[in-house]
């Protein structure tokens, strides 16, 4: 067995930081919009925060975007928001063979396997500095 000690340290805010990701800045709000555009057209998410998480997001395909919260273990939780009618809030989970239009949910997918595989070589070693 490897000794803790030898491990990398696993840092998943860098690591989305690295695939593109944005911290949400809340500025003492409990939430936030997020606009992206598509074909000319203005899409709005509006993004909740949760106390002890970091959250990013990161635009993708068809105006969607991609949000991950991580909390101070390491441990995080991905979905692909929709903001339906202006009105209610959706959490879509990832999806491994999303066809179009919805390949932001591929794309989701993807990035979470990449962070748990590496979160399972790392299990017993986590940063967020």
């Amino acid at each position: 067995m490897k000794n803790s000690s030898t491990k990398t340290l696993y840092n998943p805010i860098s690591f989305l930081k690295q695939k593109g990701f944005r911290k949400v800045n809340f500025e003492g709000n409990a939430f936030t919009y997020i606009s992206t555009f598509d074909s000319g057209h203005s899409i709005s998410f509006k993004i909740f925060k949760k106390d002890g998480l970091t959250t990013l997001y990161k635009p993708s395909s068809g105006g969607a975007i991609i949000v991950f919260e991580v909390n101070e273990n390491g441990e995080f939780e991905g979905y692909c928001p929709i903001f339906l009618f202006g009105i209610w809030n959706l959490k879509l989970s990832f999806k491994k063979n999303a066809m179009w239009p919805f390949l932001y949910r591929k794309e989701g997918f993807e990035i979470r396997e990449a962070m748990q595989q590496i979160a399972n070589k790392n299990s017993t070693r986590f940063t967020l500095d």
